[in-house]
């Protein structure tokens, strides 16, 4: 301690009394020796000094901030106050600062609280916090595709998490999709307050999100053919994309029952023609009669069944079976 100022008087016999304070100066505790020159009483320092012991302090309110912590938080000024026994009490924070965290220690330098650094320092563990607030929070990581969501992240006095808004949707994301926000963007350290949100549902208030997975369409005597994931991200595209879907598999239905109808039609054509062919053939004894005639119906056969053919492929490459 310094800067104390007393009034001492003496009875003439060499004893002291302590008049009064008339500065109480600062950085004093209980139990701390004050010695006065006897130089400054009338006699001779050394021979006549006078020794006070503090037994008491008034209590005395600073307003001061942190020189350390063991958390991120910064920014806080406290008012604390000292007891005349020399215990510290917070009395109020006037100013919360940001990013503190639950059990964070915050030590104050003894020297700004009336004492000496070390020695007299306070050191203030935090029970509890105000709900706090991080906007514009992007993922560090998610196990799916999905990029470009934007979270507003709240966090309450006991140190949990929820999520105050969804800024941005993003895009790609599925359900069961987690994505991993870093403690570094919600005022802790990361992985230690790293928070991950799981992805229950996929909902829009202004549009919707049509996804189709991988569909495989098999044709016969034709290559396999794939369509890949569509996204569609607009209300109005997921319903026409929906009624197309359904167009084309009505469409496909009514296909392969025609063909398989066709089909029929050119066995029992093939069917016939075998037939007649065994007719004919019983009827004409000439040689060179019957090749003419086998060949004559051949070509018959062979341009009704070009013609069948035909049909058949135009049906198969045409529009909306052709994009499917």
């Amino acid at each position: 301690g310094s800067g104390a100022m007393f009034s001492i008087s003496t009875n003439g016999s060499g004893a002291y009394s302590l008049g009064g304070i008339n500065s109480a100066g600062s950085g004093y505790q209980v139990g701390d020796t004050i010695n006065i020159s006897g130089a400054n009483l009338g006699g001779l320092a050394g021979v006549n000094d006078l020794t006070l012991t503090v037994t008491s302090l008034n209590p005395a309110t600073y307003t001061v901030t942190q020189s350390s912590t063991t958390g991120l938080g910064s920014g806080a000024i406290f008012s604390i106050s000292s007891d005349n026994s020399g215990n510290y009490t917070v009395t109020n924070i006037t100013t919360f600062g940001e990013n503190y965290a639950l059990n964070d220690q915050v030590t104050i330098a003894g020297s700004n609280i009336g004492g000496a650094d070390t020695q007299n320092d306070a050191f203030l563990t935090l029970t509890s916090v105000g709900a706090t607030t991080f906007s514009n929070v992007t993922q560090a990581s998610t196990s799916g595709n999905g990029s470009g969501a934007i979270f507003t992240i709240s966090i309450d006095g006991s140190g949990n998490y929820s999520v105050s808004s969804v800024n941005s949707g993003g895009s790609g994301y599925e359900p069961d999709d987690t994505i991993a926000l870093s403690g570094a963007s919600l005022g802790g350290t990361s992985p230690a307050h790293d928070l991950t949100i799981t992805v229950n549902n996929i909902v829009t208030t202004s549009g919707a999100i049509l996804h189709i997975d991988n569909i495989s369409i098999s044709r016969a005597n034709e290559p396999q053919t794939i369509i890949e994931g569509i996204d569609i991200s607009t209300k109005n595209a997921a319903t026409e994309a929906a009624t197309v879907i359904a167009d084309a598999k009505k469409q496909i239905k009514f296909r392969n029952s025609y063909l398989a109808s066709k089909e029929l039609a050119l066995l029992d054509s093939l069917k016939n023609i075998s037939t007649q062919t065994t007719s004919s053939d019983l009827l004409i004894t000439d040689l060179s009669l019957q090749e003419s005639v086998r060949e004559l119906k051949k070509l018959d056969v062979m341009n009704a069944l070009m013609g069948d053919l035909q049909k058949a492929k135009y049906l198969l490459n045409s529009g909306l079976l052709k994009l499917i």
